[in-house]
């Protein structure tokens, strides 16, 4: 993207159930490598919401910050309540003046 065109603060979330979730597409140290290379270049944001704690786990092996991992419960009100947590946390981040 050209830099003019390309979005100051950017935030990555990722979903799961915690199921089976292997990428057939990407291996570990790939995914590491472009996460590493968001969040030091661009300054990305990365954020993992799971139902499963072992997920969490999962997430921090590939390059996701313990404090950016969220495990809710698989309810309807446990999903609720992550996503006005992400919603909560992404407008704090996005109207603070500084780049992070």
């Amino acid at each position: 993207m050209n830099e003019d065109d390309r979005p100051s603060k950017v935030v990555f979330v990722v979903i799961t159930d915690g199921q089976e979730n292997a990428s057939r597409e990407f291996r570990r140290d790939q995914i590491l490598r472009m996460i590493n290379e968001k969040e030091k270049q661009y300054g990305w944001q990365f954020v993992f919401l799971s139902a499963d704690l072992d997920a969490i786990n999962d997430a921090m092996d590939h390059g996701f910050q313990a404090k950016a991992a969220m495990a809710f419960d698989q309810t309807g009100v446990g999903v609720k309540n992550a996503w006005a947590s992400v919603s909560q946390n992404i407008s704090n981040y996005r109207s603070s003046p500084e780049r992070r």
